[in-house]
């Protein structure tokens, strides 16, 4: 009997095992990607990796200087002739991001410290939002300037490449702001970002009625209205506060950077907690911005209900983990994917994102008027995966 059970409880396991295999894979792949991408050729403590720079500097054979307060890097050619002074982003920023993620730029100046010109030297973003930059000349906004006057100019975004374009305009704004203050007195004057503490505050103290609601019904019952909207608008569109697969992703392979992402941290201790506690995956059943937003929707209309055949409603209890499966084969096979394509959550900052991200929240919010949260029941692959984390199942 024994035996038995321990068989049962292997097979019905199998499929979860199998897309934390894929999973981890997947992972192991991209690392490889960026590993390949970011490799120095010569220069292993140069602040870019030559192989960039070479992008932009051909001859570049070494990058030097850049531990020098207030002085841009120098790049040399084979025979240590300078080919270009150059400040780098990634010496000053590295938190803002652009469609893809963090966006380093090459700043050439002259002996004057004027600016000769903008590269990038390192993205994550999607060709056809670089090619939407390149052709405005973005990257030539800055030419001509002084650093001071660069640092103050204000740019407009590239329509069509929102994020990508903001990612840049801001990168080049504030490398330049720490840049000049770091000339002018001797340190680094990097302080704490105001706009991202108030949305790190916002989303632990929104925490708190969802996880209330997981754990007591008259809460629930008189309050459910107020959290699903305070969950949509300030966790979803003013904290920005999501959990995905591109977060999760991103989390894994870069790392944890406390001042940027205690705030999510502390989710995803909560869904711990909870789980451990009653099995509850608390976030997609109480927190979840988008979950939360279907929820409201379905309110609205609660007269339109639809009933799909039995059938389809069997194959659909069975979707989830296919569909987190066939995230994680997507981005083996292609570890350049940016998962935030095949996800609605990135529709909550509005502007420059995936054209899919619309899509598909735009349809299940609609499908939610006569099928509640089909969404999350049916096709989450963040849901699916917190499932398969939870510490135990829900008693």
């Amino acid at each position: 009997m024994a035996e038995r059970t321990i068989w049962r409880r292997l097979r019905s396991s199998a499929p979860y095992l199998l897309i934390v295999v894929l999973g981890i894979l997947a992972l192991a792949n991209r690392h490889a990607y960026l590993e390949l991408r970011e490799r120095p050729v010569d220069e292993a403590d140069a602040a870019v990796p030559v192989s960039q720079v070479q992008e932009v500097y051909p001859e570049a054979e070494e990058v030097t200087h850049c531990d020098v307060p207030g002085e841009p890097c120098r790049v040399l050619d084979e025979d240590g002739e300078l080919i270009a002074r150059v400040i780098f982003s990634a010496g000053y920023v590295d938190d803002i991001t652009g469609y893809g993620g963090p966006l380093s730029l090459a700043i050439e100046v002259d002996d004057e410290q004027t600016i000769r010109a903008v590269a990038l030297v390192d993205h994550s973003e999607t060709e056809s939002f670089v090619e939407d930059v390149r052709e405005a000349e973005l990257l030539a906004s800055w030419d001509g300037l002084t650093l001071e006057e660069a640092a103050t100019r204000d740019v407009d975004v590239v329509s069509g490449a929102t994020l990508t374009s903001r990612g840049i305009i801001e990168t080049v704004r504030e490398t330049l702001t720490h840049y000049v203050n770091e000339t002018a007195a001797g340190e680094d004057p990097d302080g704490p970002d105001l706009v991202l503490l108030v949305r790190q505050i916002l989303t632990v103290v929104f925490l708190v009625p969802g996880t209330v609601a997981a754990f007591s019904k008259e809460f629930r019952r008189r309050f459910e209205t107020l959290i699903l909207a305070s969950n949509v608008i300030v966790l979803g569109f003013v904290a920005r506060a999501l959990l995905s697969l591109s977060f999760a992703q991103g989390l894994i392979l870069h790392g944890v950077d406390l001042a940027t992402t205690w705030h999510m941290l502390a989710v995803l201790a909560v869904f711990a907690i909870v789980s451990l506690i009653n099995g509850t995956n608390v976030w997609c059943t109480r927190i979840c911005p988008y979950g939360s937003f279907q929820a409201l929707i379905a309110k609205a209309g609660k007269g339109l209900r639809f009933r799909p055949p039995g059938s389809v409603t069997r194959v659909l209890r069975h979707t989830r983990p296919l569909v987190l499966a066939g995230a994680f084969v997507a981005a083996y096979v292609s570890p350049g994917l940016d998962l935030s394509q095949i996800e609605p959550f990135a529709a909550f900052v509005l502007v420059g994102v995936p054209i899919s991200a619309f899509v598909i929240a735009g349809a299940f919010i609609v499908i939610s008027v006569v099928r509640p949260k089909v969404w999350c029941r049916s096709f989450c692959p963040t849901g699916m995966l917190l499932d398969t984390l939870r510490i135990r199942e829900r008693t």
